[in-house]
């Protein structure tokens, strides 16, 4: 997820000068009843992507992600640059998004309903800003992924149980609507790539951060240490605890040709850089 977001051309969500935001999809209180399996939250999608569509006249773009909340109902973040005008019916975005949400959801008991319309979309700027380049989007997909970072926010990949039933699952947890890579190929020598290679791996350590500081926007491109909570046993009580730990990360060195790659927010001057250390510039 972290290479496909960062391999993204966002050009066409922002050429515009249009602010991107986090826009947050829930669902009300009694969520079963209109999300009783994974199939029904991507079709959810599918409609909102088509009234947005009527709406602007241009295809909604964004990279999504589906998590859990406490109670087991499931609730979407896209990163998106939300509409600057009114779109066919003038309302502003937020009430735009805030109705068209609860219409598509369209829960059955109207309670549920207009708590849902209240409360079933939220649109954060301040983070939508502070994932403002390819580097730092990435990254803040990723960092509620992993327990050792964000231990207390795992519960929102914990699959309800009403969805653990054969053919119910979620399918996929994240995805791209409407935006296409940016990626140049470029053959090189077995010998320029092993250089380059090692190249990659010793900039990589030298970016490297280290402690609880990688758990905010970290500037490294992949650590070279991280803390780990890892488990131990006690074999007295056989009570298990766990500590954290720093353990030293592979960068690009998976034996063999294997290779791996750096996140950087400008690839083509990374490229240019690279390849005049190897002389092929």
């Amino acid at each position: 997820m972290c290479r496909t977001f960062a391999e993204l051309d966002y050009s066409p969500l922002v050429e515009s000068g249009r602010v991107p935001a986090m826009v947050t999809l829930t669902y009300p209180g009694d969520w079963e009843v209109v999300a009783p399996d994974g199939a029904s939250v991507k079709r959810h999608m599918v409609l909102w992507r088509k009234r947005f569509q009527r709406e602007y006249g241009e295809p909604a773009r964004y990279i999504w992600k589906l998590e859990f909340q406490r109670r087991g109902a499931p609730h979407i973040h896209l990163w998106m640059a939300p509409p600057m005008s009114p779109g066919r019916s003038g309302q502003s975005f937020a009430r735009w998004l805030s109705e068209t949400w609860v219409q598509v959801v369209d829960h059955p008991d109207a309670e549920q309903k207009a708590r849902h319309r209240l409360a079933g979309t939220a649109i954060d700027v301040r983070n939508g800003l502070r994932a403002c380049d390819p580097k730092r989007l990435a990254i803040y997909f990723t960092k509620h992924s992993s327990p050792n970072l964000q231990g207390d926010k795992e519960y929102q990949h914990i699959v309800p149980e009403v969805w653990r039933r054969p053919g119910r699952g979620p399918g996929r947890f994240w995805g791209v609507y409407g935006l296409n890579k940016a990626v140049a190929v470029v053959e090189v020598p077995q010998d320029a790539y092993l250089a380059a290679r090692r190249i990659v791996r010793r900039w990589s350590r030298n970016q490297a951060v280290y402690g609880d500081s990688a758990s905010r926007f970290p500037t490294a491109v992949v650590p070279r240490t991280a803390t780990r909570l890892v488990p131990r046993v006690d074999h007295n009580t056989g009570v298990v605890v766990h500590r954290r730990m720093r353990r030293r990360r592979s960068l690009c060195n998976r034996g063999g040709l294997a290779g791996g790659y750096a996140l950087v927010n400008h690839g083509p001057a990374f490229a240019s850089q690279l390849a005049t250390a190897l002389n092929l510039g």
